[in-house]
């Protein structure tokens, strides 16, 4: 299944792991994987070369529009929506080096037509060789995933905080965390006031803050990761229905069905068989 896929990427020599793909071949396994928040292990890129969306960053939402370069690294918690006509690319990397690499995220548009050429071919020449059997591939690649991070830091400036509002920079930072955090605990903790302690403020004002960058409640975004990977599980692993709830600290499978149907309008079972249903049909 993909989620297992981008976990492992296709392996292209003994020190790296990549894997390129097309946004519309990416969006064709299921929107719902990627418009909540989560962290894959693995660093992202996506060019955007065609259509307009928003991608969330450690619980910042940022709009992006065509010729955007998003830079997406582990550890951070990141999701995205595209318009259904987006096109582009999306490349992970597995394993590779600390040094030298980028570590910070980024959402940067390539304003020249001399800018937006050059990370389509570096894209497009990493295509080639992870499709080819060329001699040291693995090493061209490293090359041309330095050169998109150079790109990124030269061109950094241009995703830098457009706010002076020192509140509005504190809420941020507060729902930063509160994103990290999540992505370690949702699995055992489901209680906004876990979170807020962790902050040392309370279950009150990360829920403002919450609202007030993310249009949603802190509720809100502890169930969206817990519904999130409820489908994951449902239908990438073989796992039975009541050890799903216990993986994902549910008091009772019973407790966990209703919740998962309140929250997508299936039942756990008849997801697991409608996403069967379509991977069959995919393949055919």
């Amino acid at each position: 299944m993909l989620d297992q896929s981008l976990q492992n990427p296709s392996k292209i020599g003994d020190d790296q792991d990549y894997r390129l793909l097309t946004i519309p071949k990416l969006m064709a396994e299921g929107k719902w994987r990627f418009a909540s928040p989560r962290n894959l292990s693995t660093d992202v890129y996506i060019w955007v070369t065609r259509g307009q969306g928003r991608v969330l960053i450690n619980g910042i939402p940022r709009g992006f529009a065509a010729h955007s370069l998003l830079y997406l690294p582990t550890p951070h918690a990141y999701g995205f929506e595209i318009a259904a006509n987006g096109q582009g690319y999306v490349l992970f990397v597995g394993k590779r080096s600390a040094k030298g690499k980028t570590t910070d995220p980024a959402r940067i548009k390539a304003q020249s037509i001399f800018d937006q050429g050059q990370i389509t071919g570096y894209l497009e020449n990493i295509h080639k060789e992870t499709t080819g059997s060329g001699v040291s591939a693995n090493r061209v690649i490293d090359s041309y995933v330095a050169l998109l991070d150079v790109w990124i830091e030269r061109n950094r400036r241009l995703n830098a905080q457009s706010t002076k509002d020192s509140d509005h920079l504190a809420a941020m930072r507060i729902v930063q965390q509160f994103a990290m955090d999540l992505e370690s605990n949702f699995r055992c903790e489901h209680k906004v006031v876990f979170y807020a302690a962790r902050q040392s403020v309370t279950a009150t004002h990360l829920t403002r803050v919450c609202q007030l960058i993310c249009k949603k409640s802190a509720s809100a975004i502890i169930q969206d990761r817990l519904a999130l990977e409820a489908k994951i599980q449902l239908t990438d692993s073989g796992l039975k229905i009541n050890a799903i709830s216990q993986t994902l600290g549910f008091t009772s499978p019973a407790y966990f069905s209703r919740f998962f149907t309140k929250h997508t309008g299936f039942a756990p079972k008849s997801f697991r068989r409608a996403s069967a249903v379509k991977t069959v049909a995919q393949k055919n």
